[in-house]
Order: C-alpha cells, then structure tokens, then sequence
C-alpha cells in the first residue's frame, strides 16, 4: 500500500514552534540528558548526502544542524552498512582495531540508528556522542535510542500526512 503525503498543514504548538521540529527537539534533549551525551541528532539521507536536520547540543555544537556531508565521511554510514557498531562506549578502543573516519569534533563515544519511515525507506539516522568515552553505554542504551529513532520516525510521518495528525 502507497501512502500519498497529505499536503502539509502549519501545526504549531502552544508557543508557536512547529510541531514536528519540537517533537524531534524534545526527543533529542531527552536522549542526550539521560544517556549523558554531549550531541544528539537526526540526518536525513537525500541526494547522495548527509544531512543534519536536529540537533540537540550545547554551543558552538548547536551549530552542526543544516550542515551537510557525503556518506563515505559518516560515522552513521559506517554503522548502516556493518563497518562500525552501533555501540561504541570507546572510539580510542575501536580506532585500534577498526577504520574510523576522521572527525572535526573530538569524539569519545558513539550511538546510531537508523530512523525508518513504515513503508521501510530509510530516512536517516539518529545518532548521539560523547566527547569522552562513556564506558556505562550498554545494549540497554541502544534499545532507548532505538525506540526514540521510531519516536522520531512517527512525528516525520505525521509531518508528511501518514499518521493521525496531533490536536
């Protein structure tokens, strides 16, 4: 069954923020304060390129949405495609035995997961780091980050029309 996007209505919240950038906003934050994490955020996958959507991070770090980078750079790609665990309490322990790509921030420790949209496309990721290595992130924490990325995968799709729209 196709679902055709319903064309797009202006939801705003009770203090005029847009709801889907809102919601994702408070999953973000949620992610980042309770698994003690420095940066969280969702990419979207779109024209051959990474793109930062939301992004949940004290200054200067809340500048990374809306930037922009090719697949082969990502750490979220290397996770889709089996180079990298989704789990890495120790970027230092996994540098020793894997290719990590090189990165702009200091990265200590690294989640992803793909957010997938019902109809199974994939629309991205949603990822969260620590600028030091988080010996404490276990599977548990990647089942939240899991959950959250189905979170933020239903709030997308009520976006586009393929959910109930919130009241």
């Amino acid at each position: 069954m196709t679902h055709a996007p319903r064309r797009r209505l202006a939801r705003l919240t009770a203090d005029g923020t847009d709801f889907l950038h809102a919601g994702i906003a408070e999953v973000l934050r949620l992610m980042r304060t309770e698994l003690a994490m420095d940066i969280a955020f969702v990419t979207q996958y779109l024209d051959d390129h990474i793109h930062f959507r939301w992004v949940d991070a004290k200054a200067p770090y809340d500048k990374m949405q809306g930037l922009t980078q090719t697949p082969l750079e990502s750490f979220c790609q290397r996770v889709l495609d089996g180079r990298l665990p989704a789990l890495i309490p120790s970027m230092a322990a996994l540098a020793q035995t894997h290719d990590v790509p090189k990165s702009p921030i200091p990265i200590g420790a690294y989640m992803a997961v793909p957010v997938r949209l019902k109809t199974g496309q994939l629309y991205g990721t949603l990822c969260c780091l620590s600028f030091e290595p988080t010996p404490s992130l276990d599977r548990k924490a990647l089942k939240r980050l899991e959950m959250s990325a189905r979170q933020v995968a239903r709030l997308i799709e009520q976006e586009i029309g393929w959910g109930p729209v919130p009241r």
